[in-house]
């Protein structure tokens, strides 16, 4: 063959859109894949994405992802005594694909008449809208739209996933005092958290009166109100994971070990409760106080989250109160880097 001949039949590639960071990662999905061209068209065409690479392997971006597609083949130096072997459909499945949409009953309309095989049509299940289908290969991909979750809902947990009386699910291998100790912090901690995110976040009105009430006073609110409700909301947020989160430490056997994390929830429960409280009077307001009160949250949030990360693998008491106060954190991280603090900065010598 020629090298003109070789350059004509030299597959597609789209270099700009290549999985190929420069810097951290990018998750790609690899799939074995009988007829490249079949499973191609359905993810382009089908699906909407954009071919990447023809072949060898095939690569489609889908969305802000990445499928893979190749046959399968024999053990290779890099993973030796393991075959890549195709996939077989059937009616047990342990991993698949999930799609999150903007509106599923639109997505289930166009891909169903482009030839999409849907198990069941797009069912309510409270916290999401949810359905599957199979690709040319016969591997399930789910397709779902949160609606529910985004305001707290969640979806029943199955009988098995609940802990028995007086025995059931351990989180850190303390039997039966870890279930009656960790298990209700968890649900409570966690809805608590659904409730207090901020409205940007979460895409919706807010579930508390933070914003109106800031809106409502007669002064205004330097900082922009929907930064400062955001931040408050966090602060109580906080207060909560950290207070329930320093109990739950009191019940862990190892609860010498525990002792800067209990320390830490302690202080860091206060602090939040000062600012909350402090952020909620926007009226005559002491621009010094506030600043400072913001570099301390952040700081006591940062060292608070670090110290439950510590012991989020053993206690997930911990690790839900590491992420609030990453969120309080970034909330009055916001507010001391917002545009308006410049001026405040200058008065209060900073």
């Amino acid at each position: 063959m020629s090298a003109t001949e070789a350059h004509e039949h030299a597959p597609f590639i789209d270099y700009e859109n290549i999985p190929a960071p420069t810097e951290g990662i990018l998750v790609t999905h690899f799939i074995t894949v009988r007829s490249i061209a079949r499973s191609r068209a359905f993810y382009s065409e089908v699906l909407g994405g954009r071919v990447v690479l023809e072949d060898n392997p095939c690569i489609v971006k889908l969305a802000n992802s990445w499928v893979l597609m190749h046959p399968g083949g024999p053990p290779t130096p890099d993973k030796p005594d393991i075959s890549v072997v195709n996939y077989e459909p059937g009616n047990t499945v342990s991993t698949f694909m999930n799609l999150r949409v903007a509106d599923i009953q639109a997505c289930y309309r166009q891909w169903t008449a482009k030839g999409a095989e849907f198990v069941t049509p797009p069912i309510d299940l409270r916290a999401e809208i949810r359905c599957y289908m199979r690709d040319p290969d016969g591997y399930m991909i789910e397709v779902g739209q949160a609606t529910g979750a985004l305001h707290g809902e969640l979806a029943e947990k199955r009988p098995e996933d609940l802990p028995a009386k007086g025995k059931g699910i351990t989180r850190s291998g303390n039997g039966d005092r870890d279930a009656e100790l960790c298990w209700p912090y968890r649900t409570a901690i966690e809805e608590t958290m659904w409730r207090s995110r901020p409205r940007a976040r979460r895409g919706g009105s807010s579930v508390t009166d933070t914003r109106s009430m800031l809106d409502a006073s007669p002064s205004g609110v330097p900082l922009g109100a929907e930064d400062v409700a955001a931040a408050i909301d966090a602060c109580l947020n906080c207060v909560q994971a950290c207070t329930s989160c320093a109990n739950a430490d009191l019940g862990e056997e190892n609860v010498e070990e525990m002792r800067a994390c209990i320390a830490l929830d302690q202080d860091c429960a206060d602090v939040c409760a000062v600012t909350a409280r402090v952020l909620s009077r926007p009226s005559h307001s002491d621009h010094y106080v506030i600043h400072r009160l913001l570099q301390v949250c952040v700081r006591v949030c940062t060292r608070c989250a670090e110290e439950c990360a510590r012991h989020a693998d053993h206690h997930r008491h911990c690790s839900i109160c590491a992420k609030a106060c990453r969120a309080c954190e970034a909330a009055c991280s916001t507010l001391l880097e917002a545009e308006a603090f410049e001026e405040l900065q200058k008065l209060a010598g900073g």
